[in-house]
Formats: structure tokens, sequence, C-alpha cells
């Protein structure tokens, strides 16, 4: 597949928005590095070489059509090609306001979100979520592991979307959107072809910051019940 840059980036009112959130991106982007440290790193190598090298981007071909010797359609092809020519420039400066390690943005704007997991992410790494706006409560559930978690306004959450189910079935307030971020693997492996995989992200480095006895109270292993089924079991041996 080709790299190119969303047909929306050459859109003002885009690139509007893309500046007004700098500061919010960069908070998420140094939360994203406490709580997957690895996978940050390879974001972060990935997002300043895609900025810097637009080389990297490949302009898509557009469809020709039967050209004859009417002078007007000639004339038409010809504004058609600069205009093309002119947006696909726009898009490239655009790349360059991209605030985020993530390689993509999805927006949820005042809706309920079904059960579901997010194609467009990479199994191992966090997606991470947004809630904003100004609704006074709401839940994220995660069916997969029997969870709920209290996704109030200005809360981020750090979920592998594209392998657990998240939904918010409700909210309460006037207005919710949610942005999430993702990072399309394929666009980590076309810049950087020989990297190694980060892997699946986990607990320990934000472990590594905390104290020795909320470490010791709050790290846990995985090991199999009698069903079968993989259990997470707490140190002092609980099961989660």
């Amino acid at each position: 597949d080709r790299l190119c840059p969303s047909a929306l980036m050459d859109l003002t009112p885009v690139q509007d928005w893309l500046s007004s959130i700098q500061h919010a991106e960069a908070c998420i982007n140094a939360v994203f590095s406490i709580i997957g440290p690895d996978q940050y790193a390879t974001a972060l190598q990935t997002m300043q070489h895609v900025k810097t090298h637009p080389e990297a981007f490949e302009q898509p071909i557009p469809k020709e059509g039967k050209r004859n010797q009417n002078t007007q359609k000639d004339k038409k092809s010809e504004g058609a090609e600069k205009r093309n020519a002119y947006s696909w420039q726009q898009k490239l400066n655009a790349v360059k306001l991209w605030p985020s390690v993530f390689s993509g943005f999805a927006v949820i704007s005042n809706r309920i979100t079904p059960s579901h997991r997010d194609d467009k992410g990479h199994h191992p790494w966090y997606d991470i979520l947004f809630s904003g706006s100004r609704h006074t409560h709401a839940q994220l559930e995660t069916p997969d592991i029997g969870a709920s978690f209290l996704y109030k306004l200005g809360c981020l959450v750090g979920i592998c979307g594209k392998t657990l189910r998240h939904a918010v079935l409700d909210y309460e307030g006037t207005d919710r959107f949610c942005i999430a971020h993702y990072m399309r693997y394929p666009v980590v492996q076309r810049i950087k072809p020989r990297a190694k995989d980060a892997g699946w992200v986990g607990m320990d480095p934000f472990l590594a910051m905390c104290h020795g006895e909320f470490q010791e109270q709050n790290r846990f292993k995985y090991t199999k019940a009698s069903d079968g089924k993989v259990i997470a079991i707490s140190a002092q041996g609980k099961r989660l």
C-alpha cells in the first residue's frame, strides 16, 4: 500500500484543529512515554521521520481518462492537474502540524459506542482514548476482562484496543467526545523495516516509578485456572 496523508489534511478547518490541540497532544504523548516507553520510542522515531521526509509519501496517481484533441477538455485536464498538485503540497505542509506520536486519530462525538475492537491499531500496543467536552459521567466497559472504568471528563485510558473489546454504553451530561489515538503498524514497518517490534505493553514501566511497597502490592502474574482460562493473580494470591 502507498503511504499517503489523509485526504482531509489539505482542509483549512482540519489544519486549524491540529494547531489548536498541540498542547493537549504533547501531554498525551508524555503519558504514553511513561506507560509504554518502548512503544513510544518506536512511534516517536517513526513520526519524526514522516514529518521531516516528505519523500516518504507517494502521491496517488489520478486515473487518466481518454484524451482527445478537444482543446477545452485539455484545459480542464491541465486545471485538474494543477489543483491536484496544490492539494498534494497542502497535505505535505499539514503533516508538519501533526502533534501526536500516533499515526491516526478517530473522533467520536455525542453518541454511545457499542462494544467493539479497533481494527486500525496494533494488537500489542496501547490505543490512547481521551474523553472530553462537558459530560458529567461515563463508564468504559471492557467485557473481555469483566471490568468497568470511570471515564470522566479529561480522562485518558490506555487500552490494547485491537485486542480487547470496549464500549461506552451511556453517558450523562450535554456533550461528549472521544479522540482515539492509534498507530498503524504498517507505517512503522514502512519507515523502519528492520526495527525490532517493541512487543506488548505492560505494567512494569509504570510500577518501576512507584514506591517499592506499592510495586509489591500491585504486581501480578498470569496463570491458568482449572477451566483452562488465563487469569491474573495478585502478589497477595488473590484472583483478579
